[in-house]
């Protein structure tokens, strides 16, 4: 028989498709409309979603991103497939990342999904559509047939093979596990024949059990791969394993190593292989692994993996032996890729067992132990941090990310080098950056208190001074993990000063520490807000010689009164609380009055702990013996900060005297720090006549040593500060008299002057701005800044700092996050992110952080009732910080998630209309931003948009229901901020705003107020954990209504108390909106301004209760005492009682009470009647009830029931319907 068709010609079913061994049965293809072949095309212009092009509609490949000057590619599956399983999409994906190619997906599954010999034979078909599209592309767009490649797995190789018959000079075909059943031993007529490259593999599993289809067997390309043998691979468990004629190991043995000519690449990349189509059926046998990536070197472990020796991991420079005796250092080096894949594999058994987060882990390694988190750092992703304690040098300098600790291991690597010395000096650890953060303690080569190290070795004593290391560089090498150790307990201590050289650095040229601070060596130095700013940031700090090791670096400037020159030394001497003390020379030499002495000091007494500071001087041999010195000032900068503490002194002293003395707070005082303000300090009458005095212009009792409460305010090096002009210094030298470090004291001097301006100038000066390439400009001015409601003046920080990160959730990760980015866009390519599904944003607040479980729960919950992106925004560092910065800080924020929105609307032609942003707190203003920033997103939700900086500014600077189509508004901790500690804003600012429980105080909150409030960043800072609960509320109860579509229903009223009255019962004829994840139904329903909804929730999950209005009618004889309670019984539960009533309770009155169940009870069945005397009645009273009406708030229906006879206290009374 015989089928024709107008564009692909004519089908038979004589031999050799029918009625040959193999091919018994005679059968034609199906109609091309049957079969239905479609062409996706993919490629790098559009990675995530396909463009459907056909050769029947030309104009749909000129509308389509196909470019005649790139390479195509066509992937084509197999029986019972479609174009839409992940591994055929991700093939173009993967492509994308090598080469820019057209990659098209050929769907026919209307021709593949019945059953397998029908398939079979429509195969024929799909090649020839195949066929028609290659000769138009060739027509119409001049396009080489040589620049064709088709990959077909299964069924699909042979659509190619069909497709290369029909079209000669096709470039390539690629044929994945050809099927066996009705090809195999087939004529090449029938079959795929030789085109360039044909792969065995059986499958790729994706599931634990891969049932046997058998490939075809026989050689049929130019290159035949047969891996692990071309029957069984690793990782399947197969029904049926065809019997193996010969073990492949045994193949391969007798084919080692690789010919002269080399071996080819199994895959993508055959095609590079030289002698490829020297001649047809070159079998090639290789191994792989059980699982992706597949590729397998030398050695492998069940558990751990696969390792080599070959490069990087040897024979490279730096590493040129192979392996070591047992025990030898060289052992130990190649030793801790095990270890690292043990650490690995715990991480692994702690996420399955636990569903513990790798971003929960801290990893810390010491020598050879930093390599060995890093290698478990590189098998795990997501590793939190990873430190890194002195990294071993030897075989590691040098070498490749992989063989090493590198930044790419963790989220987070900082590193603290305290051997790093150059070969061949004597040095332990690596010399070179090797994290984010890489800290040099003293140069990082030369410990204090250590020996010095051997000045030079050779290659072969090397390991006889590792086996006595201690006789040389132990010292050095170990203080790493001891600085660690003490940095627990003095994390100020630590303090390390971002530099070229450890030279500029001892010079003083990176002093004091920048804007953005200084990190903290060892264990705090994740507190650092730039810790990801780049990789290879280089810091320099002192340590003292001995424990706890921690010192505070100072700049000290002293202005010397007296004679006119001496020689000699000056000094001074810190003392502790605990009567400690310190010497520190400032200089030695020549001294004058006229001139400013300035050192830089590492201090090792906290100067928290510091009660005291004495000026010393020594004089030289020689020298007058009447000679008199005094300090006339001494200046301090503290490099933390760049604060200066200013101190006058008057008269001279001998020499050897200890004199000036300045106290500071004694142990216990407690003190207020305010802001621009040090601390406030008490002191007691120094033991000398003479002293110094705090420069202030407060006044206060003075002693002997005059010294003020309120030093001046705080102030950078290289910055002004305001301060009071009133009481100065006696007058300094003139610039000419100045003779060391001239410039930095007339600096200093200078800010003195600019100090004497009154505060309200410096508010009233010009705002300030800063622009950022993909963001744009942000100013301090107003309505930002310098208004009642934002009196300090602040810039929100630079994006790098506040470092916003996209985490998004699918149905098709739900677990674990998918972190994407609109400066990378292939991050969103990749992904699961689906442009045809809606996005909803989340956004935390302040001190809060994008990877806490709300936020991810709330997600999981979103993805039960809707398939959407689901993306949590997490920007932790710019919310970690004062309060008064992180308000301007979400400026940035909204300004990121703006972008990533015109991203998916430029990349992907995504609507703002489908998405949702949800923010809390300071998040809901983010979000805002965003909306003011991208006109027409569909919704924001605000929960408890933060009050303080925003309640009374104007809609630019806070949420507004002008940012999003529709703006819904939850408040839960709305009282004023003052006295009250509210959080959350007041007023409406939404299309509705819901008030739960008045919108204040959150039924299961307890919160212990404060009259008054002095510092509003120490409250926000010090009483989040013990006031927040009415602030967060506002997200657990959105989280909530996500699975009660039909809960938290508001009720429109003009207050609260209007509300519990009853007054806004029932809900009108349209409907009550359901506060959270469903208000959104409700858009466009209400036309008045700002629309305010109330209701109640429960104290503790589930929160949603539903409104009902009961009404009792009470019979009897008698009046008495006492309380009624009404329980409800219905179709769909039961309540609890509920109170209707309590007091004089007489007989044909009715009671009426509004009560929240915890239920909805749907249809009202029955209800029960319960009343009580509340003391013991000895005439045995009886009361019942004859109706009970219970109305429903949310639809108004009404349900009567009827009571007979009374009954005495606490006996249940059943009412049914009357």
């Amino acid at each position: 028989r015989e089928v024709c068709y107008e564009r692909l010609g004519c089908f038979s079913d004589s031999p050799p498709w029918a009625g040959i061994p193999g091919r018994q049965l005679a059968g034609l293809p199906s109609s091309p409309d049957a079969v239905n072949t479609n062409f996706l095309l993919y490629t790098r212009d559009n990675r995530v979603k396909y463009q459907k092009i056909s050769a029947t509609n030309p104009s749909t490949i000129k509308a389509s991103n196909f470019r005649a000057h790139r390479k195509t590619r066509f992937v084509i599956h197999g029986h019972l497939a479609g174009a839409d399983l992940p591994w055929i999409a991700n093939i173009c994906r993967f492509m994308f990342h090598s080469e820019d190619v057209n990659c098209i997906l050929t769907d026919w599954r209307g021709g593949s999904s019945g059953l397998y010999t029908d398939a079979v034979n429509n195969v024929r078909i799909v090649g020839a559509e195949l066929e028609y599209l290659v000769n138009l592309l060739e027509k119409d767009y001049g396009y080489s047939p040589a620049n064709i490649h088709f990959i077909g797995h299964s069924l699909g190789a042979h659509v190619a093979g069909e497709a290369g018959r029909r079209k000669p000079s096709i470039g390539r075909i690629t044929g994945l596990d050809p099927a066996g059943p009705l090809f195999q031993y087939t004529p090449t007529m029938a079959a795929i024949g030789t085109q360039l490259a044909t792969e065995h593999l059986r499958v790729i599993c994706q599931d634990p059990l891969c049932i046997s289809a058998p490939g075809i067997l026989q050689p049929c390309g130019h290159l035949d791969f047969y891996p692990n043998g071309g029957r069984k691979m690793p990782g399947c468990n197969q029904l049926r394993v065809p019997p193996a004629t010969q073990d492949i190991n045994d193949l391969m043995r007798d084919c080692f190593p690789c010919p002269e000519e080399g071996c080819p690449l199994m895959g993508h990349y055959a095609d590079k292989f030289l002698h490829k189509t020297e001649k047809e059926q070159q079998k090639v046998y290789l191994n792989t692994g059980p699982s992706p990536p597949y590729a397998r070197k030398e050695v492998c472990y069940p558990r751990l993996g696969c390792f080599t020796d070959d490069p990087p991991w040897s024979g490279i420079p730096g590493r040129l032996l192979t392996e070591g005796a047992k025990g030898t250092y060289v052992s130990a080096v190649n030793n801790i890729r095990v270890l690292g894949a043990e650490v690995a594999y715990f991480i692994t058994a702690l996420q399955k067992m636990s569903r513990y987060s790798p971003y929960e882990i801290h990893l810390i390694g010491h020598s050879l132990g930093a390599h060995t988190a890093g290698e478990a750092g590189r098998r795990i992703r997501g590793i939190r941090r990873i430190t890194g304690l002195d990294p071993a040098g030897p075989y590691f300098e040098g070498t490749p990310a992989e063989v090493r600790l590198d930044p790419t291991d963790a989220i987070f690597v900082d590193v603290i080098h305290s051997n790093a010395a150059h070969f061949p000096a004597a040095g332990f650890g690596m010399y070179n950056t090797t994290g984010h953060l890489d800290f040099y303690p003293n140069g990082g080569t030369v410990m204090p208190g250590c020996a010095d190290l051997i000045p030079e070795m050779k290659q072969s004593d090397f390991e006889a001074i590792i086996a006595d290391a201690t006789l040389f560089g132990g010292c050095h090498h170990s203080r790493s993990h001891e600085f660690y150790f003490a940095s627990i307990l003095y994390p100020t201590g630590y303090l390390a000063y971002p530099c070229d050289s450890y030279e500029k650095f001892k010079k003083g040229a990176c002093f004091p520490c920048p804007q953005e601070g200084c990190p903290m060596m060892g264990h705090y130095a994740d507190r650092f807000p730039e810790k990801l700013k780049r990789v290879d940031q280089k810091y320099f700090l002192n340590t003292a010689a001995d424990e706890p090791f921690a010192t505070w670096r100072q700049k000290v400037f002293i202005k010397l009164s007296g004679v006119k020159k001496t020689r000699g030394d000056i000094n001074l001497v810190y003392y502790d609380t605990k009567g400690n003390s310190k010497e520190y020379e400032v200089a030695s030499g020549d001294l004058s009055q006229d001139d400013v002495y300035t050192q830089y000091l590492d201090v090792e007494i906290n100067p928290k702990n510091t009660t005291k500071i004495e000026f010393l001087w020594n004089k030289a041999i020689f020298s007058l013996l009447w000679a008199r010195l005094g300090a006339e000032t001494v200046n301090i900068i503290h490099g933390a900060d760049g604060h200066r503490s200013t101190f006058c002194g008057h008269g001279t002293f001998f020499a050897n005297t200890h004199v000036n003395a300045f106290h500071n707070n004694p142990a216990g005082v407690k003190h207020l720090l305010s802001a621009g303000c040090g601390a406030a300090a008490e002191f007691s009458s120094p033991t000398q006549e003479h002293s110094l005095r705090r420069h202030s212009g407060m006044r206060q009792e003075q002693h002997q040593a005059t010294l003020f409460l309120q030093q001046p305010p705080a102030a950078r090096e290289d910055q002004s500060t305001e301060q009071p002009a009133s009481q100065p210094c006696p007058a300094f030298p003139k610039e000419k008299n100045i003779s060391k470090d001239k410039a930095d004291y007339k600096k200093y001097m200078q800010s003195l002057h600019i100090n004497a301006r009154s505060f309200q100038a410096a508010s009233a000066a010009e705002g300030k701005e800063v622009c950022y390439e993909r963001l744009g400009c942000f100013t301090d001015d107003v309505p930002w800044s310098g208004t009642t409601e934002r009196p300090i003046h602040k810039l929100p920080w630079k994006p790098e700092s506040i470092d916003t990160h996209f985490l998004l959730y699918t149905r098709e990760n739900t677990d674990d996050f998918q972190e994407v980015s609109a400066i990378d866009k292939s991050t969103i390519e990749v992904s699961n992110f689906n442009a045809s599904r809606k996005t909803k944003f989340i956004v935390h607040g302040f001190i809060d952080n994008g990877e806490e479980n709300w936020l991810s729960d709330m997600c999981k919950r979103m993805l039960t009732v809707e398939d959407v992106n689901c993306i949590c925004v997490n920007w932790k560092r710019g919310g970690r910080c004062q309060y008064t910065q992180a308000s301007n800080n979400v400026r940035v924020v909204g300004a990121e998630i703006a972008y990533f929105v015109d991203v998916l609307m430029d990349e992907y032609g995504y609507s703002p209309a489908d998405v949702h942003i949800i923010g809390h707190s300071l998040g809901a203003h983010a979000a805002g931003e965003a909306g003011r920033r991208r006109p027409g997103i569909g919704r924001i939700t605000g929960l408890d948009p933060a009050q303080p900086y925003f309640q009374g500014t104007p809609i630019e600077v806070r949420l507004d229901k002008s940012d999003a189509d529709f703006v819904d508004i939850i408040h839960t901790d709305s009282a004023p901020t003052i006295p009250n500690l509210g959080f959350g804003i007041t007023p409406a600012i939404g299309h509705i705003d819901f008030y739960p429980n008045g919108g204040e105080q959150m039924p299961g909150c307890g919160k212990n107020p404060i009259s008054q409030i002095v510092d509003l960043d120490g409250i926000w800072e010090g009483t989040r954990d013990f006031v927040a609960c009415n602030h967060l509320r506002s997200y657990k109860y959105y989280s909530d209504s996500i699975l009660y579509p039909d809960g938290f229903l508001g009720y429109a009223c003009a207050s609260y108390d209007l509300f519990q009255s009853g007054n806004c019962f029932p809900c009108p004829e349209e409907g009550c909106p359901n506060m959270g994840h469903y208000a959104d139904k409700f858009k466009d329903k209400f036309k008045n301004d700002f629309v305010k909804l109330y209701l109640n929730t429960g104290e503790a999950r589930d929160f949603p209760l539903w409104r009902y209005k009961i009404t009792v009618t009470l019979s009897g004889k008698s009046k008495v005492r006492g309380y009624i309670n009404v329980a409800l019984y219905g179709s769909d539960g039961n309540t609890k009682q509920y109170q209707v009533t309590t007091g004089t309770l007489k007989p044909d009155n009715t009671y009426t009470a509004y009560i929240d169940a915890e239920v909805n009870v749907g249809e009202v069945t029955k209800v029960k009647f319960l009343w009580n005397n509340n003391w013991i009645n000895p005439t045995f009273p009886k009361l019942g009830a004859a109706t009970i009406t219970v109305e429903v708030g949310e639809t108004g229906k009404e349900y009567r029931f009827c009571g007979s006879g009374t009954v005495r206290e606490d006996v249940l009374q059943t009412l049914t319907a009357c």
